[in-house]
Formats: structure tokens, C-alpha cells, sequence
């Protein structure tokens, strides 16, 4: 997690500091070599990033522009900034995208919406690369797993009006038709 402070000097970004940062944990847990010297990044901005960081610890943080020694004058607009784990793009993003979509299944929630996407995408492939068969004694249509030995799905076969239909070498069809609105055969 990267901890980061802005300095001024008399108003203007303030590069060329040796900021230190104390981290402490909310938990009164000590944070083994803190204080730690911060990286000048540029235009007055300097980091630390903390690599022993747990998104499921609370942490407080003070950064120190003099590093614990002032200046023969003290021109910084602050000494002092301070902070805590505040959520970065990156935690929300790992937290969010890294997480099983298996356990988000609450009806309407995005998590549902991508289980529901991600299970008609596979059926998808499913239909463009696995076997279909027609087994015209039972009148229904049938899609094989990725191996040929099972049948993972079947539709019946049914005429424009939804009656069952009755499946013979004469009335076979050379193409399958796809009803998109409602995904039928």
C-alpha cells in the first residue's frame, strides 16, 4: 500500500525533503522499523509503500517533512501530514475482480450478472464447439460434452406453435433455427 505526502513552501510544491512516515496499527500492534524514510517522487509528492500492508488491518499514519530534525528555517507550509488506509483504485480493483464470482449469487447484484453472463457464455461455446445431436425417437436436441460420452443439455423438438414435434428422415432439418429473443429452439 503506498502512503503518500504533499509538502509546500510558502505555497509551491516542495521537492528535495527527506519525509519520514510513523505507521501504526489501529490494534496497538507495533509496526516493526517504523518510522521509514519516504521517496521523493516529484512536484512536492513523496511515498512510502508499505509492503507488509493488510487490507484487513486499520492503520494511521503521520509524515514528517523535517524528518524528525528542523530546518535552520522553517519555510514548510505544514511539518506535519497524516493519514490511513483510505481504498486505492488498486485495492478496490483487486478486491472486486479477484474475487470468486462463485460467491456472489444475491439475485440483481452485478456478482449475479456476471455468474449468469460468464454460465451463457459457456453455453455458448458449448453450442459452437461440442457435438448436437437429434435423437428422433424422443424428438429432442442434444449437446454433448467436450469429450463425445455425455449429454449435458436437451431441448425438445417442437413446430412453430410449440406442439411436440415428431422427428423422421423426411422432415429433418439442414439447419437448426435460433429464436434469439428468447433463446429457444
Amino acid at each position: 500500500m503506498n502512503f503518500t505526502a504533499f509538502y509546500t513552501e510558502y505555497g509551491e510544491p516542495k521537492p528535495g525533503l527527506s519525509p519520514t512516515i510513523d505507521i501504526r496499527r489501529i490494534d496497538l500492534v507495533p509496526v516493526p522499523g517504523s518510522p521509514f524514510a519516504m521517496l521523493d517522487i516529484g512536484g512536492g509528492f513523496y511515498a512510502y509503500d508499505y509492503l507488509l500492508f493488510n487490507p484487513a488491518i486499520s492503520y494511521v499514519a503521520v509524515c514528517d517533512g523535517w524528518a524528525g530534525a528542523p530546518p535552520p528555517v522553517d519555510s514548510l507550509d505544514q511539518r506535519y501530514t497524516y493519514g490511513g488506509n483510505t481504498i486505492e483504485v488498486a485495492s478496490i480493483a483487486a478486491g472486486v475482480w479477484d474475487e470468486p464470482a462463485a460467491l456472489h449469487v444475491t439475485a440483481g447484484t452485478f456478482g449475479s450478472e456476471v455468474n449468469i453472463t460468464y454460465a451463457d457464455a459457456e453455453e455458448v461455446l458449448d453450442l459452437l464447439e461440442n457435438k448436437l445431436t437429434i435423437d428422433p425417437v424422443l424428438s429432442t436436441l442434444n449437446l454433448w460434452d467436450d469429450t463425445g460420452a455425455f449429454i449435458i443439455k436437451t431441448w425438445p423438438i417442437k413446430d412453430k406453435t410449440a406442439a411436440p414435434g415428431t422427428v423422421t428422415l423426411a422432415n429433418l432439418p439442414t439447419t437448426v433455427p435460433v429464436d434469439r429473443d428468447v433463446r429457444t429452439l
